[in-house]
């Protein structure tokens, strides 16, 4: 089978694993409710966690977690370049937050980018969720905490030695994961505007 072909075959069911939405089937099975619909309309771990309580939480988190780790399973069992793995976590991660079969209406796609990072490479992603987790610790915010993490990844990248096309496809993943975080982007934006009104 040509490169090009197997590369295209791979990002196909990158993006088909990314779209197993577990917190909405999850949410449809045990309740009967569209999870779109609901709290923050997301298709996330937290989101089904206002449904379901952390049973919801865990079974979301677990699914889409393993959903990432496949996908990059499968392009490192195949043997596949650091370059054609960083993009079967795009795609990945583009298949959790706007699944075809849902409309394009997803969740925010951090569980799936741990998942599939921890495969890529654990390290580079160990990193980043202790700088996630210092920061939601110090700002009391975990949407500002991760979001900055996010957007720390590719200089974790390059400190890891990758090359520019896999650096430059970190920044992508941290360009996708803010545009899903756009709504919480606005609310700490306003929160921020009022804290500075009343001072």
């Amino acid at each position: 089978m040509p490169d090009f072909i197997k590369i295209v075959l791979l990002l196909v069911v990158a993006y088909g694993l990314g779209c197993i939405s577990t917190g909405y089937y999850v949410v449809r099975l045990l309740a009967g409710r569209d999870l779109r619909t609901l709290g923050s309309a997301s298709t996330g771990a937290l989101n089904a966690s206002r449904i379901l309580g952390k049973k919801g939480f865990v079974l979301t988190f677990l699914g889409d977690t393993i959903k990432g780790a496949v996908a990059m399973g499968i392009g490192v069992w195949m043997r596949e370049s650091p370059r054609v793995l960083v993009g079967i976590l795009l795609v990945v991660v583009l298949g959790h937050i706007w699944p075809v079969q849902l409309h394009f209406h997803g969740g925010r796609g951090l569980a799936t980018a741990l998942g599939a990072g921890l495969v890529f490479d654990y390290r580079l992603t160990l990193v980043v969720g202790l700088v996630a987790l210092v920061l939601a610790l110090i700002t009391r915010q975990y949407n500002a905490g991760v979001l900055i993490a996010m957007a720390i990844s590719p200089l974790v990248a390059r400190w890891r030695t990758y090359d520019t096309p896999v650096v430059v496809g970190f920044i992508a993943l941290a360009v996708i994961i803010w545009i899903a975080h756009w709504p919480h982007l606005v609310r700490m934006a306003s929160e921020i505007r009022t804290g500075l009104r009343r001072k």
